[in-house]
Formats: structure tokens, sequence, C-alpha cells
């Protein structure tokens, strides 16, 4: 394998940098799956449990990492304090042997959490969230696991919020989260294994393995809400592909507990059933509609049933499942998709707009923007999404006054705060509609205006064009976002930029080239690794960079040749 230094200082086991490196792949190919802005890192920990004075008291893989070895030195202090103001540490058992169990579990469960504490809060994080697997003991070295994900992009996606004290099973917030368990949990199952990593093939689960397990225990967190504990993922399947007199389902299924204040039943069977009666709870589901719903509590189909309007969305106690079709469904709270599911496969609802890169683009436009103003601004443009026949959303600081001067080919109206209701309604005739940062409109029905430049794409229709045509003749003087929704179903954001990245990454990896001319021993994975990094972000790279990074590959290709007897080796092109 191309990435395996030729030594290692921080030995743990034989295996262990191919263990690594399956588990980065299948980090790569599972995060990346559900939005590759996450962009996941997988490295290994251990510390020495066993007596012995020839080994590291701290081991890591690969051998250089944001953070420093000392970063740990007093792990163990900082997981007895967390234990100590737990509730955890003041719970007693009665059972035989109970007590000596559930503390060596508490031991345990405190010091990965310590372990996760330090990661995060780190001053060596570099906008990662960090995830720690459970520990298992190779060769002497309690081993962990650690993830690393984009913090910004995890922390975009849906995740719920309440917490009950009093609660002690164990609740998952979103399916990303329960994905990351579950890939974590897998991680620290291989490391069981003999010789963790040396077969290339057998110690690897499939993403879609990985995925329906996780979405079996987010069900079975939202299921709790209604004192479901039926496997309501598999049902739900079940039900979705099941057909009633020929036709697909459509219907609603509402999960609440019994007896809820913010529930109105409209319809109460005398002799509820359970859902696990798939043809009876289908056919059932054909008397629902998008208002009203078929309710199911402490697993049993209860009637007829809708939210009301004071259902207050804080509580997180009421969850509905739409049927989408054959075969596909998906899971809502509060009118938002926490999880949508596709012949059995579960997924992260897919953002029409990347609401990250949305936020980016508008600071780069608009300058100082509050984020409240850029929320309001991605939810009108998602709302423009939701035209079939395609529509335009013009945002400008000049607004008003293109609005007078383009009055002749469009509709002037009275400046008004737009919602995405009235929003909507605009965008049901030609032309696009005109808007300020504030989200206040000043005209609809606008016919863009512009000599015709350079750019533009003959494959594409007249909307996209004209938008294109008014950016390159009022953009530069009049910094404008354009939201285009092509007929197609395509939606593009203009102007369109590449996205930022820290210059500091840059001038980190340069620097491990730096480091690896002067070193004792060459490591070819790291020198492949870094030049594959630095040749896919050229487009960042000033020209003093790219001389530097050439003059180091020239040296370290030197040394790559002269390191050892290969029977192949890769020559780098010129950056």
């Amino acid at each position: 394998m191309s990435g395996y230094p030729q030594t290692l200082k921080y030995f743990m086991w034989p295996w262990q940098v191919y263990f690594r490196i399956l588990s980065q792949n299948s980090a790569k190919n599972l995060f990346g799956t559900l939005d590759r802005g996450l962009r996941p890192n997988v490295f290994l920990i251990g510390f020495l449990v066993a007596e012995r004075n020839d080994r590291h008291p701290i081991c890591i893989d690969p051998e250089i990492i944001d953070y420093t070895l000392d970063e740990f030195e007093n792990l163990q202090d900082v997981a007895n304090e967390l234990y100590r103001n737990s509730d955890d540490s003041r719970m007693f058992y009665t059972g035989s042997g109970m007590q000596e169990e559930m503390d060596n579990r508490h031991r345990e469960e405190y010091f990965r959490r310590a372990l996760e504490k330090i990661l995060n809060e780190s001053q060596n994080n570099t906008g990662k969230i960090c995830f720690v697997s459970p520990g298992v003991i190779i060769a002497g070295y309690k081993v962990f696991v650690i993830l690393e994900l984009n913090k910004s992009v995890y922390e975009l996606h849906t995740h719920l919020k309440r917490v009950d004290p009093m609660e002690r099973m164990k609740k998952y917030f979103s399916f990303l989260e329960a994905t990351k368990d579950v890939f974590l949990n897998t991680s620290a199952l291989h490391l069981h294994l003999p010789d963790p990593g040396k077969s290339l093939s057998s110690d690897v689960r499939t993403s879609e393995e990985i995925f329906k397990r996780a979405a079996l225990r987010f069900m079975h967190s939202l299921a709790w809400a209604g004192r479901n504990i039926n496997d309501l993922f598999d049902s739900c399947n079940e039900i979705a592909t099941t057909l009633y007199e020929g036709g697909e389902n459509y219907g609603h299924l509402i999960i609440a507990e019994p007896d809820h204040p913010d529930i109105d039943m409209k319809l109460s069977l005398e002799a509820p059933f359970g859902v696990h009666d798939y043809r009876k709870a289908r056919k059932f589901l054909q008397l629902s509609d998008r208002v009203t719903g078929v309710i199911y509590c402490a697993d049993q189909v209860l009637g007829l049933g809708r939210i009301t309007s004071n259902y207050d969305p804080e509580t997180e106690s009421i969850f509905s499942i739409r049927f989408k079709g054959f075969g596909r469904w998906e899971v809502k709270h509060n009118d938002l998709v926490l999880m949508k599911v596709k012949n059995g496969v579960p997924r992260l609802p897919q953002e029409v707009i990347n609401k990250a890169a949305f936020f980016a683009d508008a600071k780069r436009i608009f300058g100082v923007i509050s984020n409240e103003k850029m929320s309001l601004l991605y939810e009108l443009s998602l709302a423009t999404t939701k035209q079939k026949k395609g529509a335009m959303l013009i945002i400008t600081k000049e607004a008003e006054n293109e609005a007078l001067r383009l009055k002749s080919r469009c509709i002037p109206i009275k400046p008004i705060k737009l919602d995405a209701t009235l929003l909507i309604n605009l965008t049901s005739i030609d032309g696009g509609v005109l808007i300020n940062p504030d989200g206040v409109v000043y005209a609809h029905g606008v016919i863009l205006d512009g000599i015709v430049g350079d750019l533009g794409d003959p494959a594409r229709g007249s909307r996209y064009n004209a938008a294109i045509t008014y950016q390159e003749n009022q953009g530069l003087d009049k910094p404008t976002m354009i939201v285009v929704v092509s007929e197609d179903g395509m939606v593009d954001i203009l102007p369109t930029y590449i996205p930022k990245i820290r210059h500091s990454a840059i001038t980190e990896v340069i620097s491990i080239l730096e480091r690896l001319t002067s070193a004792s021993t060459f490591n070819r994975g790291q020198f492949y690794e870094a030049m594959e990094w630095l040749k896919n972000r050229q487009f960042y790279l000033t020209l003093e960079e790219c001389e530097k990074i050439n003059e180091l590959k020239d040296q370290l290709t030197i040394l790559d040749k002269e390191s050892e007897e290969h029977t192949m080796w890769i020559i780098h092109q010129d950056v």
C-alpha cells in the first residue's frame, strides 16, 4: 500500500497503518455519500496500559497530526473530573456484581469523553468536530479511533436539541449523529479481530450496511416519542412497498405519546392494531392526507388526527412520516426533513442549495451581512426553487435604484419585507423578483438588460444567459447575487465562486514537505499525500509557493528513489 511508511516511530501493532488507511477510506466513502463538505479524517491514538519501558506511553498514527502529545498528559484527571460532576457518579446498583461492572463501564466511557473533550477544545483544532470510538486493548495499548469532520458543515445539518435529564436511554439527535456512532462502533469492533488491518477486505462493512444500522438507531429514538419500541424503520420500509388496489403509498403517519395535548383526534378506532400488520396499516393510510395523519402511539394505530397550531416545536414530541410513493418515505419534524429513505436505503435530505456555500458567497458579495439576513435570503432562495416552471431571484443593494432604472422592463411595487409564501406568488409570472439584502422587494416580472459579452452558455436557457449577461455588465459596480431556477430543475447561484480555503492549510502542507527533506527517515506516504493535496488546490497557490513546492518536490523525488529499492514510484509533475 503506497501510504505505508518504511519505519514506525509510534509502533503499536504491525498492521496499524493498514487499519488506519482502511478506516480513512471507509469514512471517506461513507460521509462523502452524505455530504462531501464533511471532509472526514481518521487517525488512531493509543495509550500504553502494559508495564513496558521499551514503548512510548502515547502512540499516534499517522505520526503527524494537528495535536501535540503533551495535550493528553492530564487525560485521566479530565476523565475523573467529568465523572465526579456527572449523575452516573451518584448511581448505585444492587444486583450481584453490578456496582463493579457499572463502575468499570463508567471509567471507560468517561476516559473516552475526556479524550473527545480535549480534542474539541484544543487550540490546535482547526474547525473540526472530533468523535472518539470505544477503546480496545491491542498489544498493550488502549487504542481509540478518532473521526474528524468539518464542524461548520456538521452543525449546518438539522439536529434535534431537546435533552431530557431524566431519560437514561441513549437518544440520537440526527441520522448523521447515528451514522458517526455506528462507524466508530464498527471500527472498534474491527479492532477486536485478530491482527486488525491485516486483511484488506474482510474488515470493512459497506456504507449501505452502516446507513441502515444508523437509521434503525435514529428511528428508535424518534419512535420513543410515541412510546413505541417496535422496529419502525423496517415497518416503514414494508409499508412503503405495499400497494393498495394497485396504487402507491402517499400516506401520512404521526408519532406522538398517548393523549398528547397537541394532537386533535378526528377519528378513534374501537380496536387499535399494530403497525406490523402492514396490509391493514397501508389500507388505513389511504384515509390520510397532507394535514390529517394516522396516529401511531405505543406500537398501535389509534385512528386519524391532526397536529394543532399550538404545538411547540421546542418540545420535539411529535414526528411525522410521509410516504412519497413506492419504496420512498421521509421523517419530518415541524416541516423539516430529518431523513429520507429510498428502497430501504436511508440518506440525509439533500440541500437544493448548499447552505454553507450560500452563506460564504453572500459574505463575499455583500461584505458585512448578519447571519439573520443570510438566513432570510437562503429561505427566500429555497422558496424560489419550488417554482416548477423556473424562476429568478435578484438580490442587490441597488434594488431600489434598479427598479427605477428598469421600470419599463418590470412591475415596480411598493417596498415590502418579503416572505417565502409571497415570493412564490410573485415568481408565478415570467421575469425575476428584485430584492435587497434585507429581503425587501421592489419589483417583480423583471427582465434583465445588458450587452452580451464573452460569457454565457448556448446549451442553457434564456433565463440563465440573461442573468449571466446582467452579472457581466452590472455585477462589478452593483454587487449582485442571482438565483436562477431553470425549467429542467437546475439551480444556479451567480456569480460562481471557487470555495475559500484557509491559506494556513497551504503553508502547513508546504512545511510538511520541508520537514520531509531533513527527516532522518524518508516518509513516502506523507510525500505522496502532500503532493496530491497541493495539486488538487493549485488554483490557490501563489507563484512563489509554486516555485517552492516544485523545488521541494524535486529534492524529495531524489530521496524517494534512493530510500530503498522500489519496482516503481510516482513522478509528480510541477504545480
